[in-house]
C-alpha cells in the first residue's frame, strides 16, 4: 500500500494521533501505523487507551450539548428583551447556542418568535386602551 507521506517518514505525534483516532483510518494502515511506533519503541496499547477516553470525553461533550436548554429566567430574558436586543445587534440569532446544541437554538428561536408576539400583543392592546 501506497501512502504519501510514507508512515516511516511521519513524526511519532502524527502517528499516535493516528493510531489514537483508529476508527477514523483503514485498519491496515492503523497497523502499520503501529508496527513504526512499535519500531520506534512506543507503547501502543496505552496509545489506544488515551484514544478510547478522549472518544468517551467526545462523546459525553456531544450528548451535554443535545441536551442544553435555556433555564426559565434566560427563557423570560430572551421574551422580553430578545426582539429589542436583536434589533440592536441586528442579529436574529443572537440567541442560538452554536454548533451541536440542537435543542437550545430550537428554543433560542421559539423564545424569540414568542417576544415578537409579546411586543406585537403590547403595542396593539396599548393602542386600543389609548383611544
Amino acid at each position: 500500500m501506497e501512502l504519501d507521506p510514507p508512515i516511516c517518514a511521519r513524526s511519532t505525534d502524527q502517528l499516535r494521533d493516528l493510531v489514537a483516532s483508529s476508527p477514523e483510518f483503514r485498519p491496515e494502515v492503523v497497523e502499520m501505523a503501529e508496527a513504526e511506533l512499535s519500531k520506534r519503541q512506543v507503547d501502543v496499547k496505552a496509545i489506544h487507551v488515551k484514544g478510547k477516553r478522549h472518544r468517551y470525553r467526545l462523546n459525553k461533550i456531544l450528548s451535554i450539548k443535545e441536551n442544553a436548554t435555556y433555564t426559565p429566567l434566560q427563557a423570560t430574558f430572551i421574551v422580553i428583551l430578545g426582539p429589542i436586543l436583536a434589533l440592536i445587534f441586528r442579529d436574529p440569532y443572537l440567541f442560538q447556542a452554536g454548533d451541536g446544541f440542537t435543542k437550545k437554538n430550537r428554543q433560542g428561536l421559539l423564545y424569540l418568535i414568542l417576544g415578537i408576539a409579546f411586543w406585537v400583543a403590547c403595542i396593539y392592546f396599548y393602542d386600543k386602551l389609548d383611544r
